[in-house]
């Protein structure tokens, strides 16, 4: 996974992170009792042999990656999700997450970097379940996992030690949804796209209908066949009721008959 391409959202990319990342903005962020005051990071001071060993364990092959968390726009660098603990066979794995940049907290920037995270996780990655801790009075974790859709599945008490007292750990937790049949169904099938009507078509037909049928029958027509000899560059273009009319038309101008060979696609209709 340390090898992976990055994961681009609307407002985000997420790659892998390097030891070419830590700025002095990262340090300080990671040395802000606000910033870690929910994590396992606020243990310790760090500095730049700290962090850049913390990343390279984060990022050990086929057991743990750690996503830098960059905003689209600017390459800013605004926090990191940590999935650890993969385990190949079961198809788990834990993740953490931190925005260390407080500009951007109350953003969605947590929300769209887990989302992003668990759909790849689950259809790039194949795993199938993958569950997280936070600190019981952690609401904004509360409600960024629920949001999510991961589920509470326990609870360690007094699992934490912070500010004098001992407090308790939520395990939260997602599977990856079970496909439906119909979902499966489609899956089978090579899709295909039906006719795009907009407004504009509607009211195009409907003045030719008024216009009258027999009078002004070829006015839409020759205009259509105009502008499509102009977008093609060709001197005409010829306007048919079918596929199937345009099909054999084209045979015959190109002088195919009997005992020629034509390549079709193998989706195609039965005409």
């Amino acid at each position: 996974m340390s090898q992976m391409e990055p994961i681009v959202t609307e407002h985000q990319t997420l790659r892998p992170l390097t030891a070419e990342d830590i700025t002095p903005a990262y340090l300080e962020a990671l040395n802000d009792p606000e910033v870690v005051r929910w994590t396992e990071a606020r243990h310790q001071r760090w500095d730049e042999a700290s962090a850049a060993a913390y990343i390279t364990r984060s990022n050990e092959p086929g057991a743990s990656v750690l996503l830098g968390i960059f905003l689209k726009d600017s390459g800013r660098h605004i926090g990191g999700i940590r999935l650890f603990n993969i385990h190949p066979v079961d198809r788990r794995a834990e993740l953490s997450l931190m925005i260390f940049d407080k500009s951007q907290w109350s953003h969605g920037c947590a929300t769209e970097a887990l989302e992003a995270v668990v759909d790849h996780a689950f259809n790039a990655w194949g795993l199938h379940r993958l569950h997280a801790d936070y600190y019981a009075e952690n609401a904004a974790s509360a409600r960024l996992f629920a949001k999510a859709g991961f589920q509470i599945e326990g609870v360690y008490k007094d699992h934490f030690f912070i500010g004098g007292a001992h407090m308790d750990s939520i395990r939260v937790a997602k599977v990856k949804p079970r496909e439906t049949a119909l979902e499966s169904a489609r899956r089978a099938f090579i899709p295909s796209a039906g006719p795009s009507m907009t407004e504009w078509e509607v009211r195009r037909v409907s003045q030719a209908v008024q216009d009258g049928w027999y009078t002004n029958m070829r006015r839409e027509i020759d205009e259509f066949e105009r502008r499509m000899a102009a977008h093609a560059g060709r001197r005409y273009a010829l306007a048919l009721s079918s596929c199937t009319g345009a099909i054999h038309v084209a045979l015959m101008s190109l002088g195919i008959g009997p005992g020629d060979e034509v390549s079709a696609p193998d989706l195609t209709w039965v005409a």
